[in-house]
């Protein structure tokens, strides 16, 4: 049944809340209704889509790799719909594995940039005559490109284009200034919310002075960031795609603007500006769906900024993020909702972040010698124990050390002779499908179920938590994110299902006199198993 756009947006602000929610330290966050897009049909000005036998569209749900013909999509703008009309006529002649259309607004009206999509390079000299009769057909076409994508690669576009026809780099006016788009660049879909976020964040940075100093991480092509200095702003922006970086520069540099571009990695440049003392004002960074490293988390925290505008395309790495914030002494102050792809699930969020008190560590349970504290994913071994510190007031001997993050139920002790405890358990995803029990392989656990062929397991740790996870890895299923774990694996996990860390989660410790105290799920793992479509609504027994 086809939702009303009231019902999508009711929706969507329910997918916000739940991944949110999800985190003790965000569920005092007050979420906004989801702001209305205008229009909600026709607005897409970028389209990737897939082709094959004919057809062109996008993959049916699923794993089949089926192309789902689009001729009449309600969503691309009509100018694209016309040149995709054009191009599905001619898919099976032309043998094309994808298409990326581009829109852009210039003083003559919108126009498009079209890239062809092939598998080898022995197809390629053939595409010039698709480029000819897009450009005879559609005056608005303004230049064609190709692609070779490769016959494994996941991705739409693989990393070879080439220009055929016409103009390689086009203006794209946006409000007070205009970006250099080109084949394959980053843009979003919809102009008008875009340019909704685009003021608010003008408008934040402009309570800051008359002349905030702006530090934009995952630039782009400098949308944002050009928007900024047009008023006035002196914006670094850091982009690691070298050619849309080349290309912020290029269009400061025509425009008059105070923008610097950098070609960097994220992290490794706020690290070195943290260890420089730089300072600014107003942080934005416009991540991928993986959301930002922790690395860049604490770089960001060191870098001490007045404002951080972080805006997210996937809520429950959002979430993740803000709640590592919470602990580094910053704060989700305010957050708006866009619905940015309208007739989808997707949502949109702009949340403004700034210095705060660091949140308090929660302690689980506590006697006069050890305590057990809820230990948050992603603090180091140094700041944990500053949060233990804080929150029990006495410093611990020593804090539980491990080689990648954890979790959960944590014991520490007052002095180095105080009792440790009885057991710990601990719940962990582990490749592939295990034995339900693991009698049979020496180790303690109960599978509790089999999430995305793999599987969810219950186990006791009966020595070091390293031990014990190594020897599961022996057995042939190494915990995901952790070492012994492939790193194919793990990045396919941190993009697909935004698992930045071991899934590994100290469910419960059995302290003395045998009582058992229980630490319920991470937020972040709790969301990994949703996106594998397992709702976790129980701790193991």
């Amino acid at each position: 049944m086809h939702l009303t756009l009231p019902e999508q947006h009711a929706e969507k602000h329910v997918v916000l809340a739940r991944a949110l929610h999800r985190h003790a330290a965000l569920r005092d966050i007050e979420l906004p209704a989801v702001r209305a897009a205008e229009p909600s049909l026709g607005y897409r000005t970028r389209l990737k889509w897939m082709a094959a036998h004919g057809r062109l569209g996008m993959y049916e749900r699923g794993a089949n790799h089926r192309v789902v013909d689009t001729p009449e999509c309600l969503v691309a703008s009509p100018l694209l719909a016309k040149v995709a009309a054009t191009i599905r006529e001619r898919v099976a002649e032309f043998g094309l594995d994808a298409v990326d259309l581009r829109e852009t607004q210039t003083p003559e009206g919108p126009r498009v940039l079209v890239t062809l999509v092939v598998a080898t390079k022995e197809q390629t000299p053939a595409l010039a005559m698709l480029a000819d009769a897009l450009c005879a057909r559609h005056p608005e076409v303004l230049g064609v490109a190709h692609n070779v994508r490769g016959r494994k690669n996941p991705q739409v576009l693989g990393s070879a284009t080439s220009l055929i026809r016409g103009a390689a780099v086009v203006a794209d006016t946006f409000d007070r200034a205009y970006v250099l788009a080109t084949f394959g660049s980053f843009v979003q879909v919809h102009r008008g919310q875009a340019r909704s976020i685009a003021e608010a964040v003008n408008a934040r940075a402009a309570k800051l002075g008359a002349k905030p100093r702006v530090l934009e991480l995952f630039g782009g092509s400098g949308a944002f960031g050009l928007e900024l200095a047009a008023r006035g702003m002196p914006v670094e922006l850091v982009e690691s795609f070298g050619p849309a970086a080349e290309l912020a520069g290029r269009a400061a540099k025509e425009q008059g603007l105070p923008l610097t571009a950098y070609t960097d990695d994220a992290a490794r440049f706020t690290v070195k500006a943290a260890e420089r003392g730089e300072r600014y004002d107003i942080v934005l960074v416009d991540p991928p769906r993986r959301g930002l490293s922790t690395e860049l988390r604490q770089a960001l925290a060191k870098l001490a900024p007045r404002v951080i505008a972080y805006v997210s395309c996937k809520p429950p790495t959002l979430a993740r993020d803000l709640e590592h914030f919470a602990y580094l002494g910053f704060r989700a102050k305010e957050l708006h909702a866009y619905d940015m792809i309208p007739q989808t699930e997707e949502v949109e969020t702009l949340c403004f972040i700034e210095p705060a008190t660091s949140r308090a560590i929660e302690t689980l349970w506590a006697d006069d010698a050890a305590a057990v504290v809820d230990r948050p994913a992603f603090v180091t071994d140094e700041e944990f124990l500053t949060l233990v510190s804080a929150a029990l007031a006495w410093p611990p001997s020593s804090v539980p050390r491990h080689r990648f993050a954890v979790s959960g139920a944590t014991m520490v002790r007052r002095s180095p002779c105080a009792e440790l405890g009885l057991g710990r358990r601990a719940l962990v995803l582990a490749k592939g499908v295990t034995t339900s029990r693991g009698e049979a392989v020496g180790l303690d656990y109960r599978r509790v179920a089999v999430v995305g062929g793999h599987s969810l397991l219950d186990i006791a740790v009966r020595g070091t938590l390293e031990a014990e996870l190594g020897a599961l890895a022996k057995t042939g299923h190494p915990v995901i994110g952790a070492p012994g774990c492939d790193p194919a694996t793990a990045r396919h996990f941190a993009e697909k299902h935004g698992l930045e860390r071991a899934f590994v989660h100290l469910t419960a410790c059995v302290v003395a006199g045998g009582e058992r105290v229980e630490s319920p799920l991470a937020g972040d793992l709790v969301s990994v198993l949703a996106s594998l479509g397992f709702a976790w609504t129980h701790a193991p027994s």
